[in-house]
């Protein structure tokens, strides 16, 4: 799961968790993300799974926040939600560095569904490569909705692709304002029908922002494939 922390999901199973004897319920945090192991104990192949009734009362309580049942990680279900619609990606990151894409690449395979990516760091290639306007870095800064929206639609026509997604942000541990302060991170995702903002607010030292605003990109990626 992503997007809820651990007690939070605890707690909207915690009947099934102290009623369960077999199957039992553990949760695990690792990377951002909660995971539930369902186990049954079994002593013969002929035994009935009991495992599914139970994963079946989990999904209907947390559905909006489950990615994968099984062992797949957010960026191998990412790139294969892309490969089975035939769909193509690219990425625009400042605050990241990188990393959005180094993500996916991690992936065997990824090379049929991400097209390449544009780490426009300073301003200057911003505007030179995603066509950003020096309006909106004037007005509305670098770190902006409106910044990321452009970013995101730039990379998207430069480098024809059916998603786009920016990252721009402040990472820390220097750079941040009373109104813009470290860990504002704006992310943008645009496609055929539009483009999509989304505003974080995260906490952390510099690693931790920056890996935070890694894995909210994969899944504002994910959403829009599903919907």
């Amino acid at each position: 799961m992503f997007g809820i922390g651990e007690s939070a999901a605890e707690s909207a199973i915690q009947d099934l968790i102290d009623s369960q004897t077999n199957p039992t319920i553990a949760s695990y945090v690792a990377g951002g993300d909660v995971m539930f192991r369902v186990t049954q104990q079994i002593s013969t192949e002929a035994e009935p799974d009991l495992n599914g009734p139970v994963i079946a009362k989990i999904k209907e309580r947390l559905s909006d926040y489950i990615f994968e049942i099984g062992n797949r990680s957010m960026a191998e279900v990412v790139v294969d939600l892309l490969r089975d619609t035939g769909r193509t990606v690219s990425f625009a990151e400042s605050c990241t560095g990188g990393l959005l894409a180094a993500s996916i690449t991690d992936i065997a395979g990824s090379s049929s569904v991400f097209k390449g990516g544009i780490v426009a760091y300073d301003n200057a290639v911003k505007m030179q490569l995603l066509n950003v306007s020096a309006k909106i870095l004037e007005k509305e800064g670098a770190v902006s909705a409106a910044c990321a929206k452009a970013m995101a639609t730039g990379c998207r026509d430069v480098l024809n692709t059916d998603y786009a997604v920016s990252v721009t942000g402040i990472a820390g541990p220097d750079g941040g304002t009373e109104q813009k302060p470290v860990g504002l991170v704006y992310l943008a995702i645009a496609d055929e029908q539009g483009t999509e903002v989304l505003e974080l607010h995260l906490f952390g030292d510099r690693a931790r922002i920056r890996e935070g605003a890694v894995r909210q990109a994969q899944n504002l990626l994910r959403l829009r494939l599903l919907a």
